[in-house]
């Protein structure tokens, strides 16, 4: 005998609620200070830059314009069974997840924010405005000019994962 199956399937998850709907709560991280390192030590490799790495103080807080999580997947099969004690099956799958939350990576926060205020990247663009927002900064006329006061990391949604597979 000769079976072929199919199926079909979407799937909708709301995203964690801590995720959504979390207060704010604080944390110590380090990383580079890639402004500071351009603007004081032009020139220097990033990896010998004295503001790599500097102490960090952030924030983090739920995000209330997270989308849902969406999975489709999709698969099919075939078997064939010559006799009732042997067969051979083979299955395909295909999972499409899009809008996965995580975390927004403090790194690339960091870099954004720097090519921002160097004018590498449009400093009214809304990127730039979200960087310079989230990364705040003692005045340039302070006792400390342009040291990171504090970063806030959002949870944010992500682009797409596709997994196929046989």
């Amino acid at each position: 005998a000769l079976l072929f199956r199919a199926n079909y399937a979407t799937a909708f998850r709301a995203p964690d609620m801590g995720y959504t709907f979390g207060g704010t709560s604080g944390f110590y991280t380090s990383g580079t200070d890639y402004y500071r390192c351009a603007v004081s030590e032009p020139g220097t490799p990033i990896a010998d830059c004295t503001y790599n790495p500097v102490s960090i103080f952030g924030l983090h807080e739920g995000n209330h314009d997270l989308k849902s999580i969406t999975a489709k997947s999709w698969g099919g099969g075939v078997v064939w069974s010559p006799t009732s004690d042997f067969n051979i099956k083979a299955d395909y799958y295909h999972i499409n997840i899009s809008n996965e939350v995580q975390l927004q990576d403090l790194n690339t926060l960091l870099r954004t924010e720097s090519a921002c205020r160097l004018g590498q990247l449009d400093p009214a663009s809304p990127t730039c405005i979200a960087a310079l927002t989230q990364v705040v900064r003692a005045a340039a006329d302070s006792p400390k000019p342009n040291v990171i006061q504090q970063v806030t990391v959002l949870p944010i949604n992500v682009s797409r994962e596709n997994v196929s597979g046989i």
